[in-house]
C-alpha cells in the first residue's frame, strides 16, 4: 500500500483536499495530475490566475482505489490530513469530492452539495494552538469533465468563491 503524501509550499494560505488518489496520482506519486487534475490546474489558471505551485494540494485518504473512500480509511489517514493542517496552516481549505467536503464539515453529511458548493464555511483546526480557516467546498473537476453541461459553470463559479 502506497501512501500518496501532499505536496506543495509549507506554510501557505491555499490547501487543496481531494478524496483520494486515483491510478494516474498513484503512477506519479503525487495529487491531481490526472485528467480532472488537468482540468482543473487549467481552470484555475483562468479564473484565478493561480497555479499549483499557490496551493498545499493533499488528500483526505492518502491511498489509491477505484473506489470511494471508506469511514475506516478516512478515520485511518485523518492523523495524517490534521498532521499537514498544523503544518501548512491555511487560511483557505478548498474541499473537493463528496467525502472530503464532510470529512471537515460533519454538518453537510446527507445533504445534497447544490446547498453549500462555493460557499465558505468557518473551520478549527489544532488542539494547542486552534487556527482557523474558511473551507470552501467545489465541484470535483472530474463531474465538469463528465458532465459538462451540468457541472462545468458550477466549477468556474466555486472557484470564484476561492
Amino acid at each position: 500500500m502506497r501512501i500518496i503524501k501532499g505536496d506543495g509550499p509549507v506554510p501557505c494560505d491555499l490547501f487543496l483536499c481531494g478524496e483520494r488518489p486515483g491510478i494516474e496520482e498513484y503512477r506519479a506519486g503525487r495529487g491531481f495530475v490526472g485528467p480532472a487534475g488537468k482540468e482543473l490546474w487549467a481552470r484555475i489558471w483562468r479564473v484565478l490566475r493561480l497555479s499549483r505551485s499557490n496551493f498545499y494540494v493533499t488528500n483526505l485518504v492518502k491511498t489509491f482505489s477505484a473506489a470511494p473512500p471508506t469511514k475506516e480509511e478516512i478515520l485511518r489517514d485523518a492523523p495524517l490530513l490534521h498532521a499537514e493542517l498544523l503544518r501548512v496552516k491555511p487560511r483557505i481549505i478548498v474541499t473537493i469530492g463528496y467525502h472530503a467536503v464532510r470529512a471537515l464539515l460533519p454538518q453537510f453529511e446527507g445533504v445534497n452539495g447544490a446547498h453549500f458548493h462555493g460557499l465558505a464555511f468557518p473551520f478549527t483546526y489544532g488542539r494547542l494552538q486552534p487556527r482557523t480557516a474558511a473551507v470552501v467546498p467545489i465541484v470535483h473537476a472530474s463531474a465538469a469533465l463528465r458532465q459538462p453541461n451540468r457541472y462545468q459553470n458550477q466549477l468556474t463559479d466555486d472557484l470564484r468563491a476561492v
